[in-house]
C-alpha cells in the first residue's frame, strides 16, 4: 500500500509540447482580453450613415468612434449598455456577446418610427388645444410647423431638437434658453439649433426685430415660425464688427496687438455658427484665442507670499498649500537625465510624496502640502522603489538642489501621452468652437515637431451629475485623427448651476485613461470655467487626486476659459505643482468669449493660444538623448528671445559650454541671479549683491539652461550649454 502511494505521488506530471501550451496561453489571453474589450458592427442599408459614428458606454464612460465599415472597440464588459446617436435620434443597447456585438440599425429605426408616430399624434393634439386657449385670450398663436419635418438634416444631438423661421426662410443666431435655467442654444445657418431640455420646460425664443415667444417642449423636435415687430425692427441698426477687449487688465503685461480688422456680416455670422458638419473648415479658424502662461516654478517665492497674501483665504478654503518644496534631479553617468523614476520623500518609514522624474530628469516632492496634515519637519530621506537611498538628508529647494547619478543607459525612446479633459457644459458655448478649432490645430502640428517621438493622445469630455452624461472618455490612441474626429463631434450643454463635475473628470483621466507606464512625458491638460461642488469630503477626493497623478507622473496643466474665479485659480495652481505642471490663461485680447480674470501675478506674456500650447507640449516632451550635439538640445523660445536681445551693459558668463562651474560677471551691481531649465522652471537663485557670480552646474543632467541677472535699472538674460 505504501508502495503504491508512493508511486502515485512520485508519479510525472503529463507532458506538455511547447505547441500545446502556446495554444492554451492564447486562449487565456483571448478570454482576458476579450472580457475588457467590446467588439462590433453597426449595420444598415446606408453605408455611408454609419462611419464615425460615436459609441458611449454608459457604464464605464469610455467612448469610440465607429470605422468606415461601422466597426467598433470600446473598453467594456457583458451587460454594457451602448449609447450613440444615428440620424439625430438616439439609441442604447445592452451587450450581450463581447466577442461581436452586431447592431441591426434598420430594425432599431423602424421601432423608433413606430413610437415617434404615436407621440406625434399624442403632441398634435395637445398642440390643439394650446392653440384654441391662445385664441380664448386674444393672444396670437405661435405657429407650429408639424414635428414630422425634415428632422434628418438637423445636425445636432440634443435632447431637444428643431428649426426656427419666419414666413420667408431659416433665421440664424436666435437665441433658444429654457426659461428658469441658464442653459442657452443658438440657431446655425440654416436655422437649426439642439438643446438639453425635457418635455415639460418653456423654452423663450429671442431674435433682435422679432416678438419674443414662449413655448412649452412637448415633443423632442419643436419646430417654430416666428411673428416679426415692426415698431422694433426699423430701429435695429447693424454695425461691423470687430474684437475689443473687454476689460482693463490689473496686472503687468507684455501686451500682444490684436488687429481691428472689419468684416462683412456674412463672415461673422459663418464665425459665430457652430460647427455642425464634424469639418472645422466649418468652424472658427485657429489662432483666434489668446492666453497666457503663470508657471509658479518660475516664480516660487512670489508663489509662497501669495499664499499668505492675495490667494490666502482659499488656502484655508481647499486646505492645500504646495510651498515645501523638494527638488531632485537625477541623471546617468554620462550626464544625461533619466525620465519616469519613481522616487519617495520619506520620515522615517513614513512616505510623505511620490514622485516621478519628467523629461528633464527632475522630480518635485511636497512636504504635506494639505494644510490638515501635520509637517514631518526635517530630517527627510528621498528613495527610489527598491529603497536605495538617494539623498539621506534631503534639502528644501531654498537651500539648494538635491542630485544622484545611476550608472545606467541613456533613453532610447521619447514616448508621449497627451490627454484633453474638456469642461463641455452650457456655460462653455461662448468658447468651446473655437477652443476645439485651436485643439485640432495643436493636435496635426505636435507629431509634425516632434518626429522622432511616439505620440498617443486621448480626450475626456465632462459636464455635471444631472446632464445627459457626467464624463466621456475617448482612450488612448496613435491614431490622432480619430482623436480629432472623436473632438468634433463634441458640443456645449448642460450645467446650469456654476460647479461642474471636475472631480470625476479628474478621477476619470487619471485612473481610467490608459496611460503607459514607460512613457517619458504625460501631459494631462484639463480645460475649464468652473470649480468642482465643494464638500469636505470632495475636498479630501481632490487631495487624493492631486497625490495619485503625481506618483504616475501625469503633469496636471489647467487652462482657465472665462468664468474661472480666484477660488478655481487657485486651487488649478495649486494642483499644477503639486504634479510638476503649469497654469494657462485665456485673456482678454482676442475678444473672444465673457470675461477673463487676469491671473495673480508678478507678469505675463501674451501668446496665442495653439502656440502656446504647442510650446508647452514641446518643452514638457523634448528629451536630450546621448546621441545628441549640444545645438539639438532642447531649449525655450521665450528665453531664446530674452537673452538675444543687446546688452547695454558688459555682461559675461564662461565657460560655455562648461561641465561644472560658470562664471558670472557684470559691470554694474546685480541683486539676484537666476537658473531656469528649457520648461521655464527655477533651478536655483542668488540673492546677494555683487559683480560676479559663480554657479555649480555640476549636479544637473547635460542640458541647455538660462541665465537671469537682475540690476536695479535693468534684467539681463543669456543661454548656457551644460555638457559633461
Amino acid at each position: 500500500m505504501g508502495s503504491l502511494l508512493k508511486r502515485d505521488i512520485m508519479k510525472p506530471f503529463p507532458t506538455l509540447s511547447l505547441a500545446k501550451i502556446s495554444v492554451c496561453l492564447i486562449l487565456f489571453l483571448c478570454q482576458f482580453s476579450f472580457g475588457q474589450t467590446i467588439r462590433g458592427k453597426i449595420e444598415s442599408s446606408n453605408p455611408d450613415a454609419i462611419a464615425s459614428l460615436e459609441i458611449y458606454n454608459l457604464t464605464n464612460n469610455h467612448a469610440t468612434l465607429t470605422s468606415k465599415e461601422g466597426t467598433f472597440e470600446i473598453k467594456g464588459d457583458l451587460g454594457n449598455s451602448l449609447q450613440f446617436y444615428y440620424e439625430g435620434e438616439k439609441y442604447i443597447v445592452n451587450v450581450s456577446n463581447t466577442h461581436f456585438c452586431s447592431i441591426k440599425i434598420d430594425k432599431l429605426v423602424k421601432e423608433r418610427e413606430q413610437d415617434a408616430r404615436k407621440s406625434e399624434k399624442k403632441a398634435a393634439q395637445k398642440n390643439k388645444r394650446a392653440n384654441r386657449k391662445y385664441k380664448r385670450y386674444n393672444k396670437k398663436p405661435l405657429a407650429l410647423i408639424t414635428n414630422d419635418h425634415e428632422r434628418y438634416k438637423n445636425p445636432y444631438k440634443n435632447s431637444v431638437i428643431g428649426r426656427i423661421t419666419d414666413k420667408h426662410d431659416a433665421l440664424p443666431l436666435v437665441t433658444v434658453q429654457i426659461k428658469g435655467k441658464t442653459i442657452t442654444a443658438q440657431t446655425d445657418l440654416d436655422g437649426y439649433f439642439g438643446i438639453d431640455a425635457k418635455i415639460g420646460d418653456i423654452l423663450l425664443i429671442q431674435y433682435i426685430g422679432y416678438e419674443t415667444s414662449e413655448i412649452k417642449v412637448t415633443h423632442p423636435i419643436m419646430n417654430f415660425v416666428l411673428q416679426e415687430n415692426t415698431m422694433t425692427l426699423s430701429e435695429v441698426v447693424v454695425t461691423s464688427y470687430s474684437p475689443t477687449v473687454k476689460r482693463k487688465m490689473t496686472s503687468s503685461v507684455e501686451r500682444i496687438t490684436v488687429s481691428e480688422s472689419v468684416v462683412s456680416d456674412k463672415e461673422m455670422l459663418s464665425a459665430a455658427a457652430p460647427s455642425t458638419s464634424g469639418s472645422s473648415s466649418t468652424g472658427p479658424k485657429a489662432g483666434q484665442l489668446t492666453a497666457t502662461e503663470v508657471n509658479d516654478f518660475s516664480h516660487y517665492t512670489y508663489w509662497q507670499g501669495l499664499t499668505e497674501s492675495e490667494l490666502n483665504q482659499w488656502k484655508n478654503y481647499w486646505k492645500i498649500c504646495p510651498t515645501q518644496r523638494y527638488s531632485l534631479v537625477i541623471k546617468n553617468d554620462k550626464g544625461f537625465p533619466i525620465v519616469s523614476k519613481k522616487v519617495f520623500l520619506k520620515s522615517g518609514e513614513t512616505t510623505l510624496w511620490v514622485s516621478r522624474t519628467d523629461n528633464t530628469g527632475r522630480a518635485e516632492l511636497w512636504n504635506t502640502p494639505e494644510t490638515t496634515s501635520i509637517n514631518a519637519g526635517s530630517g527627510l530621506q528621498i528613495t527610489d522603489e527598491k529603497g536605495t537611498v538617494l539623498v539621506a538628508n534631503a534639502k528644501e529647494f531654498h537651500e539648494g538642489i538635491n542630485s544622484y547619478s545611476y550608472a545606467t543607459d541613456c533613453t532610447s525612446k521619447v514616448k508621449i501621452n497627451i490627454g484633453f479633459m474638456i469642461d463641455a457644459t452650457g456655460s462653455m458655448g461662448d468658447e468651446i468652437s473655437y477652443l476645439q478649432s485651436e485643439l485640432y490645430d495643436v493636435i496635426e502640428k505636435t507629431k509634425q515637431h516632434l518626429p522622432e517621438s511616439e505620440v498617443k493622445m486621448s480626450s475626456l469630455f465632462y459636464r455635471d451629475t444631472s446632464d445627459d452624461y457626467v464624463v466621456k472618455n475617448f482612450d488612448f490612441t496613435a491614431n490622432i485623427p480619430n482623436v480629432i474626429d472623436f473632438i468634433k463631434n463634441q458640443n456645449a450643454g448642460g450645467g446650469g448651476d456654476y460647479p461642474e463635475a471636475v472631480i470625476e473628470g479628474l478621477d476619470n483621466a487619471i485612473h481610467q485613461m490608459s496611460w503607459e507606464d514607460d512613457a517619458t512625458s504625460k501631459l494631462l491638460f484639463v480645460v475649464l470655467d468652473a470649480p468642482p461642488h465643494y464638500s469636505e469630503t470632495n475636498v479630501k477626493k481632490l487631495h487624493e487626486l492631486g497625490r495619485q497623478a503625481a506618483e504616475k507622473g501625469i503633469r496636471i496643466i489647467p487652462l482657465a476659459a472665462s468664468g474661472i474665479d480666484k477660488s478655481t485659480e487657485y486651487l488649478m495652481r495649486a494642483l499644477a505643482l503639486e504634479t510638476n505642471g503649469t497654469y494657462l490663461t485665456l485673456t482678454n485680447h482676442s475678444g473672444i468669449g465673457d470675461n477673463h480674470i487676469a491671473p495673480s501675478a508678478e507678469s505675463t506674456k501674451v501668446e496665442m493660444l495653439n502656440e502656446l500650447l504647442l510650446r508647452i507640449i514641446q518643452q514638457f516632451g523634448a528629451v536630450n538623448r546621448c546621441d545628441q550635439k549640444e545645438e539639438d538640445f532642447a531649449q525655450n523660445s521665450i528665453l531664446n528671445e530674452q537673452s538675444a536681445k543687446d546688452k547695454s551693459i558688459t555682461f559675461t558668463y564662461a565657460p560655455n559650454p562648461t561641465t561644472d562651474l560658470v562664471t558670472i560677471r557684470i559691470d554694474v551691481p546685480a541683486h539676484e541671479v537666476f537658473l531656469f531649465d528649457t520648461t521655464g522652471k527655477l533651478i536655483f537663485y542668488k540673492t546677494d549683491k555683487a559683480t560676479e557670480y559663480t554657479l555649480d552646474l555640476t549636479g544637473l543632467p547635460n542640458a541647455v539652461y538660462y541665465l537671469k541677472v537682475a540690476t536695479e535699472e535693468k534684467i539681463f538674460y543669456g543661454k548656457i550649454i551644460k555638457r559633461s
